[in-house]
């Protein structure tokens, strides 16, 4: 609280540990602001032309509540724009290739995961060799430092109970991520960011 800048609070799960933090300490609204991959606006999974309930706010809905209803500084990325997000092609033939710790280190958890979950019947049309899962934390992780790839909107935001997020007029403002001016240029820069090419 005491940072000379605000801070970037990056959320990319289900949220009990933040309105824990809330319920403890208020005050941290006051000098920092909440950058989230959560809900489904006006898209879902896989680019589906209507909202689902997300996992991560269906998964703890009343502290996605307790967090969306907070008077605090809200950015989100819901599905409509971290829910197509692949590396594939060259970007990911680049990975493979690449002998970079930290991009040998992805590929190694990349591999692993695929195995975990092999069975899912969502992944049974995957190959792990020719693309990466989808990366959805990774807008999030973006928009804590630059929008400039990306529409956004203030829209009214609420949630319910059974965790559909939902435009109202009741809801509080969030910045909301809700397409893409780029997402090829935002591929490129993952996949140079994972090669650590130039800026970190």
């Amino acid at each position: 609280m005491s940072s000379p800048a605000k801070v970037s609070i990056i959320s990319i799960g289900p949220v009990p540990n933040i309105a824990a933090a809330l319920a403890r300490e208020p005050g941290i609204v006051n000098n920092s602001k909440f950058v989230g991959m959560h809900g489904s606006i006006r898209r879902g999974y896989l680019g589906a032309d209507k909202p689902m309930r997300e996992y991560n706010v269906k998964k703890h809905s009343m502290a996605c509540q307790k967090v969306f209803s907070t008077p605090w500084e809200l950015t989100i990325t819901p599905l409509d724009t971290c829910g197509n997000v692949f590396l594939q092609g060259d970007n990911f033939e680049r990975l493979k290739e690449s002998s970079d710790p930290l991009a040998q280190a992805v590929l190694q958890n990349h591999f692993a995961w695929c195995e975990a979950v092999k069975d899912w019947p969502i992944f049974s049309n995957m190959d792990p060799n020719v693309q990466s899962s989808l990366l959805y934390d990774t807008v999030a992780v973006y928009l804590a430092f630059s929008e400039t790839l990306l529409e956004m909107e203030q829209l009214p935001i609420i949630v319910t109970d059974d965790g559909k997020t939902l435009v109202d007029d009741g809801g509080q403002l969030v910045n909301c991520a809700m397409q893409w001016k780029d997402q090829t240029a935002f591929e490129a820069l993952l996949t140079k960011r994972l090669l650590n090419e130039g800026q970190r």
